[in-house]
């Protein structure tokens, strides 16, 4: 991910040949400084694109902008997405392995495996407020255990929202991603241009400025296909493991539904002091 908007930013830094502006807003704007790299493009048709980095975390986020009083505001445009994403991909070992990703940056989810939805069974995948950065963790399970599972996050204090996955025959090996994409607020943002320079307005009003303008790319076109391709949530992927080719296939769920659950807020399948490799149970 970082490798692409690396790309993308330096195609945005070297190819500056001008191109037919529709607007006097349309452009490149950089504003990248230590520890954040930003790129925001101002596009015909009254499209933007902004990419971003800081920390661990890479954003592209892909909006419309309209003309609003002396500048113009920018807000993205949120295709629904769900707020799990399964993986599963075939396997014959003793054992059904399941990896859980980006998990830990929510911690109000919840996990079991389930013939049948029960309300007082699912548990804690991190415990409520135990945070830790970046963290996977995998789960074991006997081979023979249920195919069925349910996933939860809460909504508010007292509902959550619960999903449903069944593997398909032959399948043992999942990797669940927490979207937690859908956790941080839309992109939106008041804009003004001077002296050749953007500002952006911050939630106190304030005008801060965020780069000089300078022409788009010729190729524009191709680094929004790109960033599109880019957000969209992929079929299957691959992945190396133990020097094979291991072809992951998105699982959709089966049914989902809202309902209160009932937690033990000291019991939770990883805790922070657990090595990445948990004891072999989902008890």
């Amino acid at each position: 991910m970082r490798y692409l908007i690396f790309i993308l930013l330096t195609i945005a830094s070297t190819c500056m040949n001008a191109i037919a502006q529709e607007d006097e807003y349309v452009g490149s704007y950089n504003g990248s400084r230590p520890e954040l790299a930003f790129q925001l493009y101002i596009l015909p048709e009254q499209d933007f694109v902004v990419m971003m980095s800081y920390g661990a975390v890479d954003r592209i986020v892909i909006g419309k902008w309209e003309k609003q009083g002396d500048g113009i505001f920018l807000k993205e445009e949120q295709a629904p997405q769900p707020p799990f994403l399964v993986y599963q991909a075939k396997g014959d070992g003793p054992e059904k392995v399941f990896s859980f990703h980006n998990f830990d940056q929510n911690t109000t989810t919840a996990f079991r495996l389930l013939e049948k939805f029960n309300a007082d069974s699912l548990v804690y995948i991190h415990l409520p407020d135990e945070t830790r950065f970046s963290r996977s963790n995998i789960l074991n399970v006997p081979e023979n255990s249920t195919t069925t599972f349910f996933i939860s996050r809460n909504l508010t204090e007292d509902d959550c929202e619960v999903y449903e996955f069944e593997l398909d025959k032959g399948y043992e090996s999942v990797s669940l991603y927490y979207n937690y994409g859908l956790d941080e607020p839309p992109f939106e943002a008041n804009a003004i241009l001077k002296d050749h320079k953007l500002y952006l307005t911050d939630s106190f009003g304030d005008a801060n400025p965020l780069g000089s303008k300078n022409p788009l790319p010729e190729d524009y076109k191709d680094l929004v296909a790109e960033a599109k391709a880019y957000t969209a949530i992929p079929d299957s992927f691959s992945d190396e493991q133990s020097d094979v080719k291991v072809t992951y296939y998105l699982l959709k769920p089966k049914n989902s539904f809202k309902s209160a659950l009932h937690l033990d807020a000291n019991r939770a399948y990883f805790r922070s002091q657990d090595d990445t490799y948990p004891p072999s149970s989902q008890e």
